[in-house]
């Protein structure tokens, strides 16, 4: 299971952030051993946060994806809520992007809207990257975004030796983008080779 939750609440008071954290991970526990899809989790846990997002007018962005391996690859199932789909770079460098989109958490007070739910099929020297928002809204000093086209070709034309080289690569060619704007959001990417 991978979850990538960036862990920010703008409120300005971090007493307030790790309680955001705490009650983001705690509720659902429960879900996750018990090795509930994707979609599900995140319906549960956005009924569990209701209460606490609708009083504090807030609401966050997760992308859930659990894998199980097969003896082909892997099978991922992804789920996402306001967060940015997860990326799949297959072995001959061709890249997709997830079909999946919902709503943060937090913003859908009904419990019976559901989220989405994919599944992946990642066979060996495939590659699914998972980033916060802050890769794409990422900018330079002439205020430009680094971008969804600028994430996808940058891993297209990345190395395909491992994960860790990719991420390499990517941290290389979003610095040089960058230049000495300064950094005003997380910049959070987790890479999965099979």
């Amino acid at each position: 299971m991978v979850v990538i939750h960036p862990g920010e609440v703008h409120t300005g008071y971090a007493g307030q952030a790790s309680g955001w954290q705490y009650r983001m991970i705690y509720p659902p526990c429960a879900l996750v051993q018990q090795a509930a899809p994707p979609a599900l989790f995140l319906e549960h846990l956005n009924h569990a946060l209701r209460d606490y997002t609708r009083s504090t007018r807030q609401n966050c962005a997760v992308v859930y994806a659990g894998l199980q391996r097969r003896s082909d690859g892997c099978m991922v199932r992804v789920a996402n809520a306001g967060g940015v789909a997860p990326l799949v770079r297959r072995s001959d460098g061709t890249t997709e992007w997830a079909d999946v989109f919902g709503l943060p958490l937090g913003v859908l007070l009904e419990p019976t809207v559901p989220y989405l739910e994919q599944t992946l099929c990642l066979h060996p020297g495939d590659q699914i990257v998972l980033m916060s928002d802050g890769v794409i809204e990422l900018k330079n000093v002439a205020g430009e975004m680094w971008g969804f086209g600028r994430t996808e070709q940058a891993i297209h034309n990345g190395p395909s030796a491992s994960a860790a080289a990719l991420l390499d690569h990517l941290c290389t060619e979003m610095t040089a983008f960058q230049g000495a704007a300064e950094q005003h959001d997380d910049l959070t990417i987790v890479i999965i080779q099979v």
